[in-house]
């Protein structure tokens, strides 16, 4: 077996890396979703501690081939899925309340990439940091010149 170094920039190596992290990692989610299916499986009791947990690694393992296929979108549409994925894959779902300013935003896969590991982030922080589970999280994305910015 031989193995190389891929052509092309440090950015571009640097990118197909973090996509192979990104889907091995995935791949290992849905392994563990298996072996939780089997166990529920072969129980003969109500087992809803599992039920929760087979529930929330599926929403997981969506929102990392998410962003793993960052093929060619609309970036508020991306960035309200995101939220809708990130909710569900919580144990206490929060609620975010998504308003696009402006036209539609298209972007290039790497740009979008960018967006969407920055609003994984803070849209993860925002849950952790809330004072009030029973509030929205208000998320906005807009367009100011040649920036975007996600509030």
């Amino acid at each position: 077996m031989e193995t190389g170094m891929p052509y092309g920039s440090k950015e571009q190596v640097g990118h197909l890396l973090l996509d192979e992290v990104r889907h091995r990692f995935a791949n290992e989610f849905a392994c563990a979703l298996a072996s939780l299916q089997l166990t529920k499986a072969r129980i003969s009791v109500a087992a809803p501690m599992i039920d929760q947990a087979i529930e929330r690694m599926g929403y997981q393992i969506r929102l990392q081939r998410f962003m793993l296929e960052c093929c060619e979108r609309e970036a508020g549409e991306a960035i309200l899925a995101l939220s809708n994925l990130l909710s569900a894959s919580r144990a206490q779902p929060c609620r975010f309340s998504v308003k696009l300013s402006g036209a539609p935003i298209k972007l290039e896969d790497a740009l979008m990439r960018i967006l969407l590991i920055s609003a994984y982030e803070l849209l993860n922080n925002a849950v952790k940091h809330a004072h009030d589970d029973s509030e929205s999280i208000r998320v906005r994305l807009a367009r100011r010149g040649t920036r975007l910015v996600l509030t």
